[in-house]
């Protein structure tokens, strides 16, 4: 876990955002597959979280369940969203946009100026949540994501702070 930052954020109810526990990896590993469709195993995420000051993954928290995972890549002056993803059973409570509040409140405060992700464009859904906190579209990339029904353009996007 980064020093000096806070460790959790207290929300409505039992909500907590923090730093991923390491004894979650797993939990998150599969959160990210189930929402995603991405494959992290649990070695390749543990040592992502084992390395703070290059990846950031906060985590969601519900009376101590794990319910939603952010996993950021912040290797250089702007960070990169890898991974959003929320527990199905979880859905619909906020969990995602109280991920990206928080994240959006800590980059503001090291001065960062814009953030990038992207999305694969048949995930209608991630894209409305991310229009919808001002990312824009800036660029593609051409059969990026493979899926089931053939490779799938990934949406480029961009917000600034």
């Amino acid at each position: 876990m980064p020093k000096n930052q806070n460790v959790c954020r207290p929300l409505i109810g039992n909500l907590m955002v923090t730093f991923l526990h390491s004894n979650d990896i797993e939990k998150a590993s599969v959160l990210i597959q189930t929402g995603m469709g991405q494959t992290w195993s649990c070695d390749e995420l543990k040592s992502m979280v084992a390395k703070p000051h290059i990846y950031h993954c906060y985590a969601h928290y519900d009376g101590g369940d794990l319910c939603g995972v952010l996993l950021v890549n912040h290797i250089l002056e702007n960070p990169e969203i890898l991974a959003l993803s929320v527990d199905e059973n979880h859905r619909r409570r906020h969990i995602a946009s109280t991920l990206l509040n928080g994240f959006f409140d800590a980059m503001k405060e090291k001065k960062c100026e814009r953030i990038i992700l992207d999305v694969a464009e048949d995930n209608i859904a991630a894209i409305a949540l991310y229009k919808k906190f001002g990312f824009n579209h800036i660029d593609t990339r051409r059969g990026y994501y493979k899926k089931s029904d053939g490779y799938k353009d990934a949406y480029i996007l961009e917000k600034r702070l």
